[in-house]
């Protein structure tokens, strides 16, 4: 016969899985919230994460959660002999004596744990329930935990299911989760943001370029300890150690929001409740419908841009199709008709004859991947060899891939396009200058983009580099100038 094991060995391993509405004792119910390590959900037989358990409504027709159960299993830590069923401790301490090896063992789980409190030994189990509702993370009344809810899978007692504060996950349920954490956490972002707006900014105009505004001058200091947009799923979000502070880029955090925009907008729209409403919803529409041009442009370009985890090109096949997030196509639709039929109470716009801008803003603006300006050519010559008024590069400029901004090679000037300050737009016809502001302009074929760019790129050399120019340079100078061009993105 095999020597016993020693306690610390016998109870190295969990015990089970026992199911969770059969194991706990009636005391752990409503209200009181248990923790549970190496969580793991499986659904038809095989492992699951809560990005296809998560959805807005009911699930979508086709998915594994509109047909199946979704089981879960996770370790617990007994803290107490009152924690367990008279069912659940005739289960373990069978279990326990078999693992003994000893022939007839007396041991017994009143001796293992002792009599007085925090003295003797804990069993960990492995629990087996039934998921229900849906899981909750990051909310007001539990800011820093995962909750999950069980239900009733056994006839056999009265139960109305329990909550889980889930520590750990297991990495295949970790893998297939980064969405719905991501997510999540840009939902209790925006929040925040709001909540923390020294402007107070109304609803009408949260948008997309308040949201970065408000990051960028805010919130990117935590990055040092939280980061709270991070890009990899993997790393680490907290930490007590502060780190170097990261040189992030605008069009860095609109990429990520880019890759959650739709979920986001149907997080607002499928509630009745104002208190859902976060944004600007007209706005945060035409975003998305931008955000979709933008990830096409980029595909073509072999660049994967404002894409969520496990994207597929079939989700941009239709204009604004949310029904992935749960429901169906035609509830979206309403929901979107709805929120862009114009307020009763809102003044009454005066008509567009009256102003040019709105006259001009008459077709649909597209959002365009970041990209380089378009290469210049190198055949033909100006008329005039001894224009004055030249734009001159030594180099060709670009913007790099990712960026969403023109910065001159020979200086820190930088235009930025999604907030273009009034030093960029002065020298601009004033029509031109309220479409740039407004993003009502489309992509590069846009003939007031064309002229707006060569515009204020003119301006900054004349007024900064003019004189510095060397004369070889002037030929190759003027043939840029006519041929400078950007892919710019439209943000509201």
């Amino acid at each position: 016969m095999p020597p016993p094991l020693s306690i610390r060995k016998l109870l190295q391993e969990p015990f089970g899985p026992y199911p969770e509405d059969e194991i706990l004792s009636d005391s752990l119910r409503k209200g009181i919230i248990l923790n549970i390590n190496s969580f793991c959900m499986y659904c038809a037989g095989s492992p699951i994460g809560f990005d296809e358990t998560e959805y807005i409504g009911i699930p979508p027709a086709g998915s594994r959660r509109a047909s199946n159960p979704v089981e879960f299993y996770g370790k617990l830590v007994i803290q107490s002999l009152d924690w367990l069923s008279p069912q659940a401790k005739q289960w373990l301490e069978l279990d326990l004596r078999k693992r003994d090896n000893v022939r007839n063992s007396g041991l017994t789980l009143t001796r293992l744990y002792g009599d007085l409190k925090k003295e003797g030994s804990r069993i960990t189990v492995w629990i087996q329930g039934e998921l229900n509702m849906s899981a909750r993370f990051m909310t007001d009344s539990h800011p820093e935990c995962l909750i999950i809810y069980s239900k009733k899978i056994s006839d056999t007692r009265q139960y109305k299911g329990r909550m889980f504060n889930v520590i750990s996950l297991d990495s295949a349920t970790f893998a297939s989760s980064e969405n719905f954490f991501t997510r999540y956490r840009l939902w209790a972002l925006v929040d925040e943001i709001i909540r923390t707006d020294p402007d107070k900014t109304p609803l009408e105009g949260r948008t997309i370029n308040w949201l970065l505004k408000r990051y960028m001058k805010n919130f990117r200091r935590r990055d040092r300890t939280e980061r709270l947009i991070c890009t990899d799923a993997n790393l680490d979000s907290l930490t007590t150690t502060k780190r170097h502070l990261r040189h992030i880029h605008r069009s860095e955090i609109l990429g990520v929001i880019a890759a959650h925009a739709d979920w986001l907008l149907a997080q607002q729209l499928a509630p009745n409740h104002a208190a859902f409403q976060k944004l600007n919803i007209a706005k945060w529409i035409s975003f998305c419908r931008q955000v979709k041009i933008a990830r096409k442009d980029a595909r073509r370009k072999k660049v994967h841009w404002g894409e969520p985890t496990g994207f597929t090109s079939k989700q941009d096949d239709y204009d604004l199709d949310l029904s992935r997030f749960g429901n169906t196509r035609d509830f979206w639709e309403k929901r979107i008709r709805n929120a862009l039929k114009p307020s009763k109470s809102k003044t009454r716009q005066p008509s567009p004859s009256i102003e040019e801008p709105n006259v001009r803003n008459t077709h649909k603006p597209t959002f365009i991947y970041d990209s380089d300006f378009s290469e210049a050519s190198t055949s033909g010559e100006s008329d005039s060899e001894t224009e004055e008024s030249t734009t001159s590069f030594c180099t060709f400029p670009t913007i790099p891939a990712g960026r969403f901004e023109w910065q001159c090679d020979r200086c820190n000037y930088t235009i930025d396009f999604l907030a273009l300050a009034e030093e960029n737009v002065k020298d601009l016809p004033h029509h031109i200058a309220e479409r740039l502001r407004g993003f009502s302009w489309g992509s590069k074929d846009d003939e007031d983009v064309k002229i707006a760019l060569r515009i204020m790129t003119k301006t900054h050399f004349n007024q900064i580099h003019r004189r510095g120019v060397p004369q070889r340079d002037k030929r190759r100078a003027r043939s840029v100038e006519r041929h400078v061009d950007v892919k710019m993105e439209v943000t509201e």
